[in-house]
């Protein structure tokens, strides 16, 4: 979804001092690239020796050790041979980070390709990828801290449904729009108790392997080729170690519905597709048969619900609005989607435990 907050830019001074750091190609043309967080600003470079993708982190994406755990992540994928984007590092084969002025750059390869065309093809071959990753990275130890933590009972979640309400607040008041204080803090507070519910019923058993997960993928971040395959995965930003399960709920519900488009949550997809969600399940155990997935199918449905609340409520505690939508709208649509997957939860863990056989023995 795009965001209607201003984007933020980089300077001539910038542009030049990284092209002269990563000693880079005379740059022919340089385009703004508009996706992903508004507060990390994207050029594309065409150069005569290729194209890249110059990145400048996000504030709360730039502590030392998330930017040394996720670029050893790229690295140690890129080894392993997952379709990531190459990242370049500075002269001399130096760091693939520049840090200046309290900000910090990254250049990659830039990989062209078309967004999600929201084909069973292609959320097949996207669960495929991401499947992929997971049993690429078993048994990898990060040479620096991992950060863990996840969507799944988070002890914050109740600080953060209070942000939420006082951020939205704060935001109605200033753009002079109408807010029903009370019935939105009640519908805030519906939206956690589903939260804590779902997490009840959540029982991982087995947790199998853990692995570096993504903890960020949705069809924004997959890039296909023109003939509909899995180009790249990109944007580690959020990677962490945890179990994969976690990132195929949270896949399944990005992938498992014809995407939205515009700016009215009235018009928004609420159910899963069920094509969509077969080829997805598919998709991904046959990229890594080893995770227990279908032994664990009737946790996927209220994983899918921690994550859509998760999502929405953390976007509304940082800036009271979802991309354009402000905080009432979200949480309206929001509670329509968790009752679709309250109610159809033994659908789909039917359908999941349908399209997953069991593990291969070790």
């Amino acid at each position: 979804m795009s965001s209607s907050r201003t984007r933020a830019t980089f300077t001539p001074e910038e542009v030049a001092t990284v092209v002269r750091r990563f000693e880079l190609p005379l740059v022919r043309s340089a385009e703004e690239l508009a996706i992903g967080s508004s507060r990390s600003p994207k050029l594309v470079l065409r150069t005569a020796a290729g194209d890249f993708l110059l990145k400048r982190r996000a504030e709360d994406a730039s502590k030392e050790d998330r930017v040394r755990f996720t670029q050893a992540v790229q690295l140690e994928l890129e080894r392993r041979g997952v379709r990531v984007p190459r990242l370049v590092r500075t002269a001399g084969g130096g760091a693939p980070a520049l840090r200046g002025d309290g900000q910090i750059y990254e250049v990659f390869e830039f990989v062209a390709g078309h967004p999600f065309d929201g084909s069973a093809t292609q959320a097949r071959a996207a669960a495929g990828a991401l499947g992929a990753l997971h049993a690429a990275m078993e048994g990898w130890v990060p040479p620096v801290p991992t950060p863990r933590g996840n969507y799944h009972a988070a002890s914050s979640m109740d600080k953060l449904v209070d942000r939420a309400r006082s951020t939205s607040v704060t935001l109605a008041a200033r753009g002079n729009l109408r807010l029903d204080e009370r019935a939105f803090t009640e519908a805030l507070q519906s939206v956690a108790q589903a939260y804590r519910v779902a997490g009840t019923r959540i029982d991982l058993g087995d947790a199998g392997f853990q692995c570096i997960n993504h903890a960020d993928f949705h069809p924004g971040n997959a890039i296909f080729s023109k003939g509909g395959e899995l180009a790249a995965l990109v944007d580690f930003d959020s990677a962490r170690m945890e179990d994969p399960i976690l990132d195929f709920a949270n896949g399944l519900l990005q992938f498992g519905h014809v995407r939205h488009r515009g700016p009215d949550p009235g018009q928004w997809p609420v159910s899963i597709d069920e094509t969509l969600a077969r080829e997805w399940t598919m998709g991904y155990v046959a990229g890594n048969p080893r995770a227990a997935i279908g032994e664990r199918a009737a946790a996927v449905p209220w994983l899918m619900v921690e994550a859509a609340i998760a999502e929405s409520i953390v976007a509304l505690a940082r800036g009271g609005r979802l991309g354009p939508v402000p905080g009432p709208r979200v949480i309206e649509y929001l509670r329509v989607r968790i009752d679709w997957l309250v109610v159809h939860s033994g659908r789909v863990s039917r359908l999941v435990s349908e399209c997953a056989p069991p593990r291969h023995p070790s």
